[in-house]
């Protein structure tokens, strides 16, 4: 039988004795590609970072390829690449953008990089167009910059299923428009994908479906051709360099990467 990528049932969040979620029901069938929209509050990054086991659910059933959320150790982390929405700044010594994607490759039981490992790191970095700053501090580089390194992190794996939450924050337009071919490509070669989005923009081509959550809850699912007008993004980053946004470092923190 082949399982999805994702499936919960009655899936609900409580945080700070608050309902988040309520009620969600969501099956990414293998291979399918699926947008979570709605307001700010409304509960998408939650709902993300509960299929990753980094919020515990309060009731309800979530599993990713058959392996329930609720044993984050147990889950197949080789399958999964995960983009989170802000990357929290970690202290040490100054990371490069290569290291930082190399980190990607690591993954339990076995903490050890595979061979060629910093040759898939260098291609990740290239189809993001930051092969040329892969020895550059990342802590140098512009939000939008950094962005592009932590899809770089989730696509070094070649994942079965990439989760990534908001992926346009702070990229430009022809950057959003050379991701979107990027996973298009990855959704014609059979991964499936769930994307946080405020708009569809670049991304409409790739999406079978979008679940639109209201409150935790799912108001609706639409078909892509119900939306594929909506808005793009902010015109007022559409060339150029990418949105200066906030200057921080990468987390590499074992609890953001599912380690």
């Amino acid at each position: 039988m082949n399982r999805p990528a994702i499936h919960t049932r009655d899936l609900r969040v409580d945080l700070d004795g608050s309902p988040v979620l309520r009620g969600v029901d969501l099956t990414v069938p293998s291979g399918e590609s699926v947008a979570i929209m709605g307001e700010n509050g409304s509960g998408k990054s939650t709902l993300l970072r509960t299929l990753l086991g980094l919020v515990p659910a309060s009731g309800g059933h979530a599993e990713i390829f058959g392996a329930a959320v609720t044993s984050p150790r147990a889950l197949p982390w080789s399958r999964i690449g995960y983009v989170p929405q802000r990357l929290a700044p970690v202290g040490g010594m100054p990371t490069t953008a290569l290291e930082v994607v190399r980190t990607g490759l690591l993954v339990r039981p076995r903490l050890r990089l595979p061979r060629h490992a910093t040759a898939r790191a260098r291609s990740a970095l290239s189809a993001v167009g930051l092969d040329h700053r892969a020895d550059q501090p990342v802590a140098h580089m512009s939000g939008g910059q950094q962005q592009r390194v932590a899809i770089a992190r989730a696509l070094v794996r070649a994942p079965d299923l990439l989760i990534l939450d908001e992926p346009a924050t702070g990229v430009d337009q022809r950057r959003q428009a050379e991701l979107a071919r990027i996973l298009t490509d990855l959704r014609g070669r059979g991964h499936s994908m769930l994307l946080v989005l405020h708009d569809l923009g670049h991304f409409a081509p790739l999406l079978d479906r979008a679940l639109i959550l209201e409150g935790g809850r799912v108001a609706r699912e639409e078909l892509l051709g119900h939306l594929g007008g909506a808005a793009a993004a902010d015109p007022h980053c559409a060339d150029g360099e990418d949105d200066p946004g906030e200057v921080g470092v990468l987390a590499t923190a074992p609890n953001e990467l599912g380690w």
